[in-house]
């Protein structure tokens, strides 16, 4: 797994966040409940991750703030926020691509980012996607209404899903992989461990052969 590639997947699930909320929106805002219950599950999923993400964001910092840790409390706050407000279109997914394009420290921003973008996509996929497919696909068969952009918005969410279960489950330690693979490290010569070796001895025996004549 090559850099380009993980930018270019992180850039690719911005896209799929976009397009999933975008649909999401445009069914709640369009489309006959059969239920006014569903309609408000329908909206109160679409802010949930928001709402989750800056709850974690306040426990973190205020956590910081009780083990007298001032100095990452701004960091926290900042960087929750940005993904409170901008995570659920794909912000997030965007700056981090962004990071790891032009940071010249891959590795170590890859780890962060990571850990931040699987932590949110998990946080999104819980409380966004899979409760939207949920109440759309029961709404749908309740109206028996099955539209090919009721279909599509379903389809969305769906692989919005896939692609957060992708993030979860492989991508693991990419470019940690990829500059493993590319790096060219020469092998030791065995003549040369040999000689090494062979030396090391010599001075062994040179020094047990000098205690046995001061014995």
């Amino acid at each position: 797994m090559n850099l380009k590639l993980e930018i270019m997947l992180l850039i690719l699930g911005g896209v799929i966040k976009i397009v999933s909320v975008s649909v999401n929106l445009w069914y709640f805002l369009t489309q006959k409940f059969a239920k006014e219950y569903i309609m408000l599950l329908c909206g109160t999923f679409l802010i949930a991750p928001s709402a989750v993400l800056l709850l974690l964001t306040i426990a973190l910092s205020l956590v910081d703030v009780f083990k007298g840790k001032f100095g990452k409390v701004h960091f926290k706050l900042g960087l929750g926020l940005m993904i409170t407000i901008g995570g659920p279109i794909g912000i997030p997914m965007f700056v981090y691509a962004g990071i790891l394009a032009y940071s010249e420290t891959h590795t170590g921003d890859f780890y962060i980012i990571e850990a931040i973008s699987r932590s949110t996509s998990l946080v999104e996929a819980l409380f966004g996607s899979l409760p939207q497919i949920a109440i759309q696909f029961y709404n749908n068969v309740q109206l028996q209404s099955w539209e090919t952009l009721q279909i599509l918005s379903i389809t969305i969410s769906v692989v919005s899903l896939i692609y957060t279960g992708y993030k979860l489950c492989f991508a693991v330690d990419k470019i940690q992989q990829y500059e493993m693979a590319s790096a060219k490290i020469k092998p030791e010569s065995p003549v040369a461990d040999l000689k090494t070796l062979t030396e090391r001895r010599i001075e062994i025996d040179l020094q047990v052969h000098d205690v046995d004549e001061h014995q």
